[in-house]
């Protein structure tokens, strides 16, 4: 793991359940193994955090690195299938798990069940290549061969329709394909505004 304090670079090896002391007052970042060039890490976002990123109006790169999570590894072999663009059976919406991770910020959800599923709603519904069998075909197997831990039900589709009808209005589409780099530093709030996010 690397953590940059004070302009230096510092590598630790972690083991599960080591714990890590930051000196008081040192502003710290912390990021797992990069993935081409980014954190592959899976976020566990709380709300708290997410309230400080929008009022201290934080770059986006700056509120990313901040988070910490379960490593891409994690992530099912059937949700990877579906969802990300590597796969050659993905859907329309697909999107690298980084940046599946900034429309949360963007977005301003947490990582509950509910939360994912109206970021997959968004991505499907802002993607121009979505038609209804996608839809139907991605409501078979999140609800019936998604691992327990990741199934939607009736309560997260009703998530899902709102993140859908929200991803077709907003006026910046495809956003699952946006390069993102063009945006990494500047402030969370302007991208918003930007993409036309409200």
């Amino acid at each position: 793991m690397l953590q940059k304090r004070n302009n230096v670079k510092h590598e630790s090896i972690i083991q599960k359940r080591d714990s890590i002391l930051v000196p008081a007052r040192q502003p710290s970042y912390w990021r797992g193994q990069p993935v081409k060039g980014h954190l592959s890490d899976k976020i566990h976002l709380t709300t708290e955090r997410l309230e400080k990123a929008l009022q201290t109006n934080q770059t986006l790169r700056s509120a990313y690195e901040e988070m910490d999570g379960d490593p891409q590894s994690k992530i099912p072999f059937l949700v990877w299938l579906l969802e990300n663009p590597d796969s050659p059976l993905s859907l329309p919406g697909k999107i690298y798990l980084y940046k599946h991770d900034y429309l949360h910020l963007l977005l301003k959800r947490g990582f509950s069940l509910d939360d994912e599923a109206f970021i997959v709603g968004f991505t499907m519904g802002n993607d121009s290549n979505t038609k209804w069998f996608h839809i139907a075909l991605f409501k078979l197997i999140s609800s019936k061969f998604y691992p327990k831990k990741y199934q939607f039900t009736k309560k997260h589709f009703q998530e899902f329709y709102l993140g859908f009808e929200y991803g077709k209005k907003v006026k910046t589409k495809n956003i699952n394909s946006l390069d993102f780099e063009l945006y990494y530093n500047k402030p969370i709030l302007e991208i918003r505004e930007q993409l036309g996010i409200t």
